[in-house]
């Protein structure tokens, strides 16, 4: 194989690592998209679960009509709620964590493929010079 077939060689196959580069690059943007999508959205879930929350909190119940069985029947169902909301929330809040951390975790994938794109996109320039010095001898 002559010097010029090999750098044509070596030039195709940094062309290909550069096309699938770009692909992986587009491939975690398309995740990280999705992924602050579904951030808004639990974010948004979690202010109004926060927000009924508060609203029931602030009801003001008159003691006079809860007594006796009506009163412990009530006072089970508030604590069942509250246990509920109380899981509720933390689970939200442990799922925006770990979306959180999975969104770190792909923007330094991407920034790994960006640089690997630049150092391809550099052997490229280097390929194509020596390319044009073996044309001219």
């Amino acid at each position: 194989m002559s010097s010029l077939s090999y750098l044509h060689w070596r030039k195709s196959s940094v062309l290909n690592q550069m096309e699938t580069t770009r692909s992986s690059i587009a491939n975690t943007d398309e995740k990280i998209e999705r992924l602050r999508q579904a951030l808004h959205e639990i974010s948004s879930t979690h202010s109004d679960m926060e927000s009924v929350k508060r609203s029931i909190n602030s009801l003001n119940i008159d003691q006079s009509s809860w007594r006796g069985e009506k009163e412990n029947e009530f006072d089970d169902h508030y604590n069942h709620y509250e246990d509920s909301v109380k899981s509720y929330i933390s689970k939200v809040e442990d799922a925006q964590e770990t979306i959180r951390d999975d969104i770190n975790r792909y923007e330094t994938e991407k920034a790994s493929y960006t640089s690997s794109l630049n150092h391809l996109e550099s052997s490229l320039h280097s390929l194509n010079w020596q390319i044009r010095v073996e044309q001219r001898e």
